[in-house]
C-alpha cells in the first residue's frame, strides 16, 4: 500500500523543501495516517491530492488536507517568539522565551496548583507531537486538563 509522497515535475522531492534529511515518507501533512501526495513545483506545495486506492479514504481527502496547506508560506507565520510588553510584544530568544514560560507555569502551580494551567494541542500537529505535550501536561505539571483543537 503506498504511503503518501512528495512529488515534483522531476519526480520524487527529498531536497531541502522537505528539511534537510527527512524522508518524503514521513511528511507532517501524513498526520492523521491519510497518504496524500503533496505536487511540487519549485520548491512548494501546489496542490495536495489522495493516493488512490489507499486506506482508509480511498481517494479522498477532508478539507484540512486538500487545502491546509498555505499556512507553511504565510507572510503572517511568526517564526520567532514573542514576549508582550506593555501595550506591544516585542521579539525574543528562544531560550529567554522558555525560560519565562518555565517561571511563569512555576508561579501559577505554586499559588492556584496544577490544574490550574491547561493544554492544548493543534490539529496541525504531529501526532508525536500532540502526544509529547499530553505527556508534558500530565507527567511534568501534574494536570490532566488537556484538549485538541480538531475537535471544534
Amino acid at each position: 500500500m503506498p504511503r503518501g509522497r512528495a512529488h515534483g515535475e522531476e519526480g520524487p522531492l527529498d531536497g531541502p523543501s522537505l528539511g534537510d534529511g527527512e524522508d518524503p515518507d514521513d511528511l507532517s501533512l501524513l498526520r492523521r495516517g491519510v497518504p496524500e501526495w503533496l505536487h511540487v513545483k519549485d520548491g512548494r506545495i501546489g496542490k495536495v491530492t489522495a493516493v488512490e486506492d489507499a486506506e482508509p479514504n480511498h481517494g479522498r481527502l477532508c478539507v484540512k488536507g486538500r487545502f491546509g496547506y498555505d499556512f507553511i508560506y504565510s507572510g503572517e507565520r511568526l517564526k520567532t517568539p514573542l514576549i508582550r510588553e506593555g501595550d506591544g510584544f516585542r521579539e525574543a530568544s528562544w531560550d529567554e522565551a522558555l525560560d519565562l514560560v518555565a517561571r511563569t507555569f512555576k508561579k501559577i502551580i505554586e499559588k492556584d496548583g496544577p490544574d490550574a494551567i491547561a493544554g492544548v494541542s493543534c490539529a496541525r500537529s504531529l501526532n508525536e507531537d500532540s502526544y509529547q505535550m499530553q505527556k508534558l501536561f500530565r507527567a511534568v505539571i501534574g494536570t490532566n486538563n488537556i484538549d485538541h483543537c480538531a475537535r471544534t
